[in-house]
C-alpha cells in the first residue's frame, strides 16, 4: 500500500524550517496539515491501529476482510472523520461534510482517502467536491476546472477572482502549462511569483500580524523569500508568530557624585 497524504509538500516544510530558525521565532511549531497513512492491514482499512485486545479477538494471520467484518461497521463514521483529517480538511469543514456525505456501502481509510484526495484534486477543495456533487450536481469538466482554477489562484495570491476574464486567462493559462489537477495548479503558478510579488506578499503578511519589525531583518527575509510559498501557507504560518519583543529601557548608570562639600549658609 502507498503512502497517502495531502499535505502542501516540502515547500511547506523548508519554509517552516526557515521561520523557525529565527531567534525571536523559536516557540513557533510546526503546521500539520496531513496525518500519515501506516502501512498495516488495520490501518488501511481503519485510519488506526488495532489494540491488543482486538488482535486477540481476530487471532492469527488475520486478514483485511476480517477487519472490515469485525469493526468497519461500527466505525465507519469516525474513519470518515480521520479520512478527512488525513487529507487536510479544517475542522469546520468535517460536520458539514459528515451531513451531506452519506455512504451507500462500507468503505475503507484508504478508498475514502483516495476519493477524498480525487475530490480535491478535480474541485479545489474537499469540501466544494462534495457540495457540487451532491448538492449542486454539478458534473460538467469545464466548470469543476474554473473552479478549481479560481482555488488555486486564491491560495497562491490571496486575490479571489470574480470577473470572468481574469479568470478565463488564468484557466488558459494553467490547461498551456498542463496544469490539469489542482496541487499541479498551485505548483504552476506558485513557480510564476516573480520576486517582486513574493516580497510584496511577504511585507503585507507581516503587517497583518503586526510583525513589521521583521521586514527589516534582512536576515529573515532573504531566508523566507528563498523559499517557495503561497500566500495562503505564509499567512497561516506567521499568524503563529508571537508579538515583537519590547525592548527594555536602557538604565542610566547613577551620577557619580561632585566630591565638593555643601557649603554651610
Amino acid at each position: 500500500m502507498s503512502n497517502n497524504t495531502f499535505a502542501q509538500g516540502d515547500g511547506d516544510k523548508e519554509l517552516e524550517a526557515a521561520l523557525r530558525e529565527d531567534e525571536d521565532l523559536s516557540s513557533v511549531q510546526p503546521t500539520q496539515e496531513g496525518t500519515h497513512v501506516q502501512r498495516s492491514i488495520a490501518a488501511s482499512v481503519l485510519g488506526r491501529e488495532l489494540t491488543q485486545r482486538e488482535k486477540d479477538s481476530l487471532g492469527n494471520d488475520y486478514t483485511k476482510h476480517d477487519v472490515e467484518i469485525a469493526f468497519l461497521a461500527n466505525e465507519q463514521r469516525l474513519v470518515i472523520v480521520r479520512a478527512l483529517l488525513a487529507c487536510g480538511v479544517p475542522e469546520e469543514n468535517i460536520k458539514e461534510i459528515l451531513i451531506i456525505y452519506q455512504v451507500s456501502k462500507l468503505q475503507t481509510f484508504k478508498e475514502l482517502v483516495d476519493y477524498f484526495t480525487d475530490l480535491k484534486e478535480r474541485h479545489g477543495s474537499v469540501i466544494d467536491g462534495i457540495r457540487d456533487e451532491f448538492i449542486l450536481n454539478i458534473k460538467d469538466y469545464e466548470q469543476t476546472f474554473k473552479k478549481a482554477a479560481v482555488r488555486a489562484y486564491e491560495i497562491v495570491f490571496c486575490i479571489k477572482l470574480e470577473v470572468e476574464n481574469d479568470i478565463q486567462q488564468v484557466v488558459g493559462f494553467l490547461k498551456e502549462q498542463e496544469a490539469l489537477t489542482f496541487s499541479k495548479m498551485v505548483e504552476v503558478l506558485m513557480s510564476a511569483l516573480t520576486p517582486k510579488q513574493k516580497e510584496e506578499m511577504l511585507f503585507k503578511a507581516l503587517d497583518k500580524v503586526g510583525r513589521s519589525d521583521l521586514k527589516e531583518n534582512k536576515e529573515f527575509t532573504e531566508k523566507i523569500l528563498a523559499q517557495e510559498f503561497t500566500c495562503e501557507n505564509l499567512s497561516r504560518m506567521l499568524q503563529e508568530l508571537g508579538p515583537a519583543k519590547k525592548s527594555q529601557p536602557i538604565k542610566q548608570p547613577p551620577e557619580k557624585p561632585s566630591g565638593k562639600k555643601p557649603q554651610k549658609k
